[in-house]
């Protein structure tokens, strides 16, 4: 995000882009890195959850992941 940020202020620019643009580009950079590791870090704790089962899971994928994700949510953790 940061790089792709930092493009568009340079095309509006030139190659001397303002500090202040430069500043927005790393915040977007920023913002994107940190959701992409919550989300991360969310799939990970569903995923150990599956693992972790004393019996493992049966049927489709996407249902027992949703069942899994439906547990983490109700109780502390997620």
């Amino acid at each position: 995000a940061f790089e792709f940020s930092k493009r568009k202020f340079q095309s509006q620019h030139g190659d001397k882009v303002p500090v202040w643009a430069l500043l927005a580009s790393g915040s977007t950079g920023g913002v994107f890195d940190e959701g992409l590791t919550y989300i991360d870090l969310s799939v990970d704790v569903i995923k150990s959850h599956i693992q972790l089962r004393q019996t493992p899971p049966t049927g489709k994928p996407w249902k027992y992941m949703a069942n899994e994700i439906r547990m983490v949510i109700a109780k502390p953790g997620l």
